[in-house]
């Protein structure tokens, strides 16, 4: 494991990290939905004044939920950027742990490496 210590994160990272948060959570929903509408379950999908139940509400909350939920979160995250930074300079950086695998290359290294590749 590694910690990294965010003392600024550009709102382009930052929305990146609520969108793709938003769109697995909708992927998440999706699968459930889409479970349970082929095993009979109660899966109700609403569209307007359209309310669709069964198999067709699973295959279209698989579809829709991740898009819906993406935007709602990209929404969510343009509320929440400031607030953020705000929170971040209040206590000087927030720390993560983050998992790299094994073939995960350091930063360092990695800028090395190209650059040794330049100039071959």
């Amino acid at each position: 494991m590694e910690k990294i210590d965010v003392r600024r994160l550009t709102f382009g990272a930052y929305m990146k990290l609520f969108c793709i948060s938003g769109v697995s959570a909708g992927a998440i929903a999706g699968i459930l939905l889409l479970i349970s509408g082929l095993l009979g379950g109660q899966a109700t999908a609403t569209i307007g004044n359209t309310t669709f139940t069964g198999p067709l509400a699973g295959i279209i909350g698989f579809f829709l939920g991740p898009l819906l939920l993406g935007v709602a979160m990209a929404w969510f995250a343009l509320l929440m950027y400031w607030p953020f930074r705000l929170f971040v300079k209040i206590f000087r950086g927030v720390t993560f742990t983050a998992f790299a695998g094994d073939d995960a290359v350091p930063a360092r290294q990695a800028d090395a490496s190209v650059r040794e590749s330049d100039e071959a």
